[in-house]
């Protein structure tokens, strides 16, 4: 990957930029929704703009013309390109939410030859791909996931490497990505595997064929006569049936990796399928009408006698569990925190880890003790209440609606949109007042919203800086305020002093590097972590690479850089 530059924002820049949910998490206001501070408009963000959205315009919806066609002379000479590519006649996309990995994705389109190519910018060191590529999937997360990564040229598929250097030549009709150490490509029509050299390993003869599952070592493929297999990487048919679901995906049943379970189905029934290091086993015959994976259990349908339905679970063996018979009628929900939720006739209590009842079946509904100290409960009328670990209390129930605080464990919403309170469990007691929005923060400080003016609360309830109209804060242990005012950001300290008398339209957290990038007229700047302007605000996109350099685009008139930029001292 060439040491030039490029790209760089934050994906979800949305969520970074100040002033919308900056001030922390957000649980209850008006419509569900956090308000967005006042003459802000949000739809200049190319991030919110509809589907399709291209950064060449320059006339944003619902804003007055915003046209940089030609930046100053004087501007450029300013900025100290360290190295820089530049194409002419062209117009510019990027993949902005592909940033898992730190590669991202850019399109460059000629209208005059209606060619669009592609290449590849590392925001991690600065490195770019050329676009010079016809294809790759634009729309991914990451890249180069499994080292190489798919890519056309003249109408053939091969791999490049992280650098961009051709690994594999452009021979297949169509890639996949690689894992496990494998990928699947097409060849005369059919679908098979090659390794990282671009060595045939299993040879192409399926009509489809998924990635590999890494640990378990077996991929998924439609076979010629359009049933489903699973295959090893030896190209051994290890099962074959009408269909597969993979009941361990995104939820893996088994604490083992390397061990994923399959429900595959022939004739419109059933089975239980384990598929351990290569090997498939099937564990059941084809008698259910549906397996399925829920909260850590395989559950069963299945035709019984008198043609009625019944239902159980699998265990890892696919042995069929059956509830043991309960003369007082009781269900037993899992262990959390060491208490269960135990049910009966529909109505719910809670039992220790060994189901000794704690609080008898009287609520309508009770959730799990997530929580250690405490769990919300509703009663028969609709009502909610907290109570603690024996079935005690804590907050009565009354018509509001109770709400965990996110990585706050000891403290919870109470009250309705538009009019709520923050209760802490631990002291038992309400903090501060009713507002429209709270927003808690770190140890020492609480956002709060009264008629889209916001305040600074302590913990106990105590106000830094009193409700203010248009002011947004900002999650950061130093306190920063950020001021919206008719003309857009700035930035204050606690007290709501300048911070510097730069005005932004938006204006991001304080990066790794101890920068910020700024938002003027639609284009990016970089500031300090007090808001002083570093580096104009011209770019289509910046992000710092260390503390001396920067990753930018710029776009002037018809002309397109992709380059690395010094930053000026402060």
């Amino acid at each position: 990957m060439k040491k030039i530059i490029v790209f760089g924002i934050s994906a979800m820049i949305a969520s970074n930029i100040l002033g919308s949910s900056a001030a922390g998490e957000y649980r209850i206001g008006p419509d569900n929704m956090p308000s967005l501070p006042k003459h802000t408009n949000e739809m200049t963000r190319p991030e919110m703009m509809p589907s399709g959205y291209d950064n060449t315009i320059t006339k944003p919806i619902g804003r007055t013309v915003l046209d940089i066609k030609k930046i100053s002379k004087d501007i450029l000479d300013k900025i100290k390109f360290i190295d820089k590519n530049s194409y002419n006649g062209v117009k510019l996309r990027i993949q902005k939410f592909a940033k898992s990995n730190g590669i991202i994705p850019i399109a460059l389109y000629n209208q005059e030859k209606k060619i669009e190519h592609y290449g590849f910018i590392n925001n991690r060191d600065g490195g770019y791909i050329l676009p010079t590529f016809d294809y790759i999937q634009f729309h991914k997360i990451n890249y180069f996931e499994g080292g190489l990564e798919p890519v056309g040229k003249g109408g053939k598929y091969g791999y490049i490497n992280i650098k961009g250097e051709q690994v594999i030549d452009f021979r297949f009709e169509d890639a996949g990505v690689f894992h496990s150490g494998l990928a699947s490509v097409k060849k005369n029509g059919m679908w098979g595997y090659v390794d990282k050299k671009g060595n045939i390993i299993i040879t192409p003869q399926f009509k489809e064929a998924a990635p590999f599952i890494a640990g378990a070592n077996v991929a998924e493929v439609l076979t010629k006569d359009k049933k489903k297999a699973l295959v090893n990487k030896q190209g051994d048919i290890l099962l074959q049936c009408d269909w597969l679901m993979n009941l361990s995906e995104g939820n893996i049943y088994s604490e083992k990796k390397d061990c994923i379970y399959f429900s595959a189905t022939k004739n419109n029934k059933s089975a239980l399928v384990k598929v351990e290091k290569g090997r498939a086993k099937r564990l059941t015959d084809y008698i259910y009408t549906i397996i399925y994976y829920n909260d850590g259990e395989f559950g069963y349908e299945k035709q019984g006698q008198d043609y009625m339905p019944e239902r159980g679970t699998l265990d890892l063996e696919g042995k069929e569990t059956k509830e043991v018979y309960n003369p007082n009628g009781l269900k037993y929900g899992k262990v959390y925190n060491g208490r269960r939720i135990v049910i009966k006739n529909g109505l719910c209590g809670i039992a220790d880890e060994n189901k000794k009842i704690i609080l008898s079946p009287k609520f309508a509904s009770i959730q799990p003790f997530v929580n250690k100290n405490y769990t919300i409960v509703s009663t028969m009328d609709g009502k909610q209440g907290l109570i603690n670990r024996d079935g005690d209390f804590i907050l009565k129930p009354g018509s509001f609606h109770i709400t965990p605080v996110k990585n706050k464990e000891d403290y919870v919403f109470v009250g309705i949109p538009g009019k709520v309170k923050l209760y802490d469990v631990k002291k038992q007691k309400y903090i501060g007042g009713q507002f429209v929005e709270i927003h808690p923060m770190n140890d020492d400080f609480i956002v709060v919203v009264n008629h889209r003016k916001s305040g600074l609360m302590n913990k106990n309830g105590e106000f830094i800086v009193e409700p203010y109209d248009d002011y947004s804060y900002e999650e950061h242990k130093k306190g920063y305020i950020v001021k919206s005012t008719k003309k857009g950001f700035c930035l204050t300290n606690l007290a709501g002093k300048k911070l510097s008398e730069e005005i932004y339209q938006s204006i991001q957290h304080i990066d790794e590097n101890n920068y910020r990038v700024v938002m003027k007229n639609n284009r990016y700047g970089l500031a300090d972590k007090d808001g002083k302007l570093l580096i104009p605000c011209i770019f289509e996109l910046i992000k710092t690479i260390d503390k001396t350099k920067a990753q930018i685009i710029l776009k002037d008139g018809d002309s397109i850089t992709i380059g690395t930029v010094e930053i000026p001292s402060k």
